[in-house]
């Protein structure tokens, strides 16, 4: 009984870790797609001539502060490489 407590404590613990990256998808033809979770721990950083899709349907209100994300728009989106 020990056992399997210790080994569902241990899965949830990975499970956790795992969620927290961003999910990055290569779309192709230089646009690249991030889901932003609760659990992501900032916002990605991308390649200077990338386009992105930056979908954020699954965090909350305070999950990624205003200011940060309008900070993160200025330095990512360029006519070039706009992000969604």
């Amino acid at each position: 009984m020990r056992f399997a407590t210790k080994l569902c404590l241990l899965v949830l613990m990975i499970a956790r870790v795992v969620s927290a990256a961003p999910l990055e998808h290569d779309l192709g033809k230089g646009l690249v797609y991030f889901r932003i979770t609760e659990a992501t721990p900032g916002l990605p950083q991308l390649d200077a001539n990338r386009s992105a899709v930056l979908d954020l349907r699954y965090t909350g209100p305070r999950a990624v502060a205003e200011k940060a994300l309008t900070d993160w728009l200025q330095r990512q989106a360029t006519p070039q490489a706009p992000v969604f």
